[in-house]
């Protein structure tokens, strides 16, 4: 038999997307309707009418999103990506990544920006649950939520904002593979001003150094600003303006007050103008020891020193200029300035380089007398007087 070719040319159904769904037509099973300006398809089960067929997968991703079941791990190779990585992919909305899903477990290079941008640009929220690996810039729009740990591999992490919040309680620096005092040294805080202000370690001194004043609250006897080796009731603290206490055992002990005085034993002055006040209620409380042990002829001493002008430019004393004086006193009632007795010190002629001639007075009170006077008189030629005031000429003058 002699084969006969026919030629046959088809045309399947066709309309616009508004012309179907005007006609609602119900195309028998296996029938094609096409539509020409949408490029879709359907085809007919012969019972539901085109409004409620689906269309043809793969012509709207849109229309028929992809589920999970859809596509089983590791189905997206590098030939469904290009050299591994979603070219021109703009995130608008909430996105997230299951790590799980891709073949290397890690989201590495999976996002950059279109029109030849460089880095990923994240528009809206991103939800990352694991490893985010972003080998380029990334701009990130909106707030970021991670999941798990956070690595950043640069040489510096700049963060721009108003207000950092940090949960953890420990922050580590110099977290180094080998960290030592020496790979810790220098390190610390700067904030930045007019001129650096710094917080540094430094290892020479094996001390924290601030370039700054330290402003610490006031504190109190019982808990100091100040307290060393957590004992929070011994340390430093402020009892008043311009001044200055050391408390030990919740007890103040030393006091500098706003008069520059030092006080020992209180927290205020007795009442007299001494920069020096011992004060107590027991036989050691208000008592000075001065001690030294040593191998050799040296003792422990008390200097009293007296200049003409000023601490920054003394001039020579004068004969009679009082040295030093250690005063007596009692409480009379209504003052405890009434002095008893009294020993002072005093230049005993003309003095000059390396020659200070001096005497020595003891002075007392009489019953009924509010002031002392004198008694007894050592000369610079080490004469004694009693009852005057010129002992010259005799070792010992009685008048």
């Amino acid at each position: 038999m002699t084969a006969t070719n026919v030629r046959v040319q088809m045309q399947q159904r066709r309309d616009t997307a508004s012309g179907w769904t005007s006609a609602n037509p119900t195309l028998l099973s296996g029938e094609l309707g096409y539509e020409t300006d949408t490029k879709k398809l359907k085809v007919g089960d012969g019972s539901t009418a085109w409004s409620s067929l689906a269309y043809v997968p793969g012509f709207s991703i849109s229309a028929y999103p992809l589920a999970t079941a859809d596509i089983a791990d590791s189905a997206i190779t590098s030939a469904k990506i290009v050299n591994g990585t979603i070219a021109n992919a703009d995130i608008s909305s909430a996105a997230e990544i299951a790590v799980s899903k891709l073949a290397n477990g890690s989201a590495r290079q999976l996002l950059q920006t279109d029109a030849g941008g460089s880095g990923v640009e994240f528009t809206s929220n991103v939800d990352v649950p694991g490893t985010l690996d972003v080998t380029s810039a990334a701009t990130f729009d909106n707030n970021v939520t991670i999941q798990g740990d956070l690595t950043v591999n640069g040489t510096t992490t700049t963060i721009d904002t108003t207000t950092l919040v940090v949960e953890d309680k420990n922050i580590e620096m110099g977290a180094v593979s080998t960290p030592t005092d020496t790979t810790a040294d220098g390190g610390g805080i700067t904030l930045k001003g007019a001129s650096d202000k710094t917080l540094t370690w430094v290892n020479s001194t094996d001390c924290w150094t601030f370039n700054q004043g330290l402003n610490l609250t006031a504190g109190t006897v019982s808990a100091p600003a100040l307290v060393f080796n957590g004992d929070v009731n011994s340390g430093l603290f402020q009892p008043g303006a311009d001044s200055l206490a050391i408390a030990t055992g919740g007890t103040q002990r030393v006091t500098v007050d706003s008069s520059g005085r030092l006080l020992l034993g209180t927290s205020s002055s007795v009442g007299d103008d001494n920069n020096l006040q011992i004060i107590g209620s027991t036989a050691d409380a208000s008592s000075a020891t001065f001690w030294r042990s040593s191998s050799d002829t040296g003792n422990p001493s008390i200097n009293f020193v007296k200049t003409r002008g000023s601490v920054a430019s003394p001039s020579i004393v004068s004969s009679g200029d009082n040295l030093g004086h250690i005063r007596f006193n009692g409480y009379d009632g209504t003052s405890h300035s009434s002095r008893a007795a009294e020993i002072k010190a005093e230049v005993d002629g003309t003095p000059g380089a390396s020659d200070m001639p001096g005497r020595l007075v003891f002075s007392t009170t009489a019953d009924g007398a509010s002031s002392p006077t004198e008694r007894l008189r050592i000369d610079s030629s080490g004469n004694v007087g009693i009852g005057v005031t010129s002992p010259a000429r005799y070792p010992l003058h009685v008048h």
